[in-house]
């Protein structure tokens, strides 16, 4: 038997994830059974001596007579223990037919979308600490894709994060990041091609950046090719009597790819109540600049400041950047 690799951020072939599990019990000599849900008869042994005797051609494989001469070659059949599994068994050649062992099932047999990796890879949390099962486009099974509203946590989502409403929550969320400077330090927040900060939310402990914007594609279901220029690099000062505002529109922004040839567009599905976080980086206002061309780019630490999207539409949330918060003081 085989099982994926338990790291689904390394994509391998269906092939390649494997570790070798015992199959089963070891039998005295050989015997006969059917494939479970099948007319099939499987020739069991302990080693290859014991296939010989039934055909000449014969190997033991994992306590199964296979002949693969007869079914031309390599397998193309693989078999997960059940649908959604990363354990794997190797398919057996029995009457010139690659067929799956009994206690597993045909990849092929399994629903469109299903994910072949550990249960924590495909495991989904929306911001109010919902689980969610994500799914597997690819004809791997393991692509892993969260359903729109959610993100890839590595651990179980934290229920204990949700944020009860007094009424419905508002449609959609305007949070106003303002980023000050009380003391006059010569600091800044760095301008790319958006604003550089990250949004993540209670519910994986804060662990993974939320999808706040996509650069440079219009909202589907227009798939019109924007006109993109150079992104801005460069640090944006921030004093005490100057600040720095950035407008979330408490979106969750997912890319999609065109199916026509041309721009991909961007879903926007907006972000429910819950306990957020906004860290931003922070910069000199004066960095050196680079031998060849451009600024160094170095950061002083971050600062990162908890708020909370509930009953009211519009928050503001001030950001001060004149000294680290807590354990971000360093880059």
């Amino acid at each position: 038997m085989k099982r994926r690799n338990e790291s689904h951020r390394t994509r391998l072939s269906l092939a390649a994830l494997v570790t070798v599990v015992t199959l089963g019990a070891v039998f005295e000599g050989c015997a006969t059974t059917k494939g479970e849900g099948s007319e099939t008869h499987f020739i069991m042994c302990k080693t290859t001596t014991d296939c010989t005797k039934v055909a000449s051609d014969s190997v033991c494989v994992k306590n199964l007579c296979s002949n693969a001469k007869d079914c031309n070659g390599t397998s193309a059949v693989s078999c997960p223990e059940f649908c959604g599994s990363d354990v794997f068994s190797e398919s057996v050649c029995v009457g010139g037919a690659w067929t799956c062992p009994p206690n597993t099932v045909p990849v092929d047999s399994c629903p469109p979308n299903t994910c072949f990796v550990p249960p924590s890879a495909a495991t989904c949390c929306t911001t109010n600490g919902e689980r969610r099962t994500g799914i597997c486009p690819d004809v791997n099974g393991e692509d892993v894709q969260c359903p729109q509203g959610s993100f890839h946590v590595d651990a179980e989502c934290n229920s204990v994060c949700a944020v009860t409403t007094v009424s419905s929550p508002p449609a959609q969320y305007s949070v106003t990041f303002q980023f000050t400077n009380a003391s006059n330090a010569g600091v800044a927040v760095w301008s790319g091609c958006t604003l550089e900060y990250d949004i993540t939310t209670c519910a994986d402990a804060y662990a993974t950046p939320l999808p706040k914007s996509v650069f440079c594609e219009s909202k589907c279901p227009s798939v019109l090719c924007g006109s993109c220029g150079a992104c801005n690099d460069a640090p944006d000062p921030v004093t005490s009597t100057i600040s720095v505002n950035d407008v979330w529109q408490g979106e969750l922004d997912y890319s999609e790819l065109s199916t026509d040839g041309r721009c991909g567009c961007y879903d926007a599905v907006p972000a429910p109540p819950g306990q957020y976080r906004v860290t931003v980086p922070v910069y000199s206002s004066t960095p050196a600049m680079l031998p060849a061309g451009g600024f160094d780019k170095q950061v002083l630490y971050k600062v990162s400041v908890d708020f909370t999207l509930a009953d009211q539409a519009n928050v503001v949330v001030t950001v001060p950047i004149d000294h680290p918060s807590g354990s971000d003081a360093g880059p």
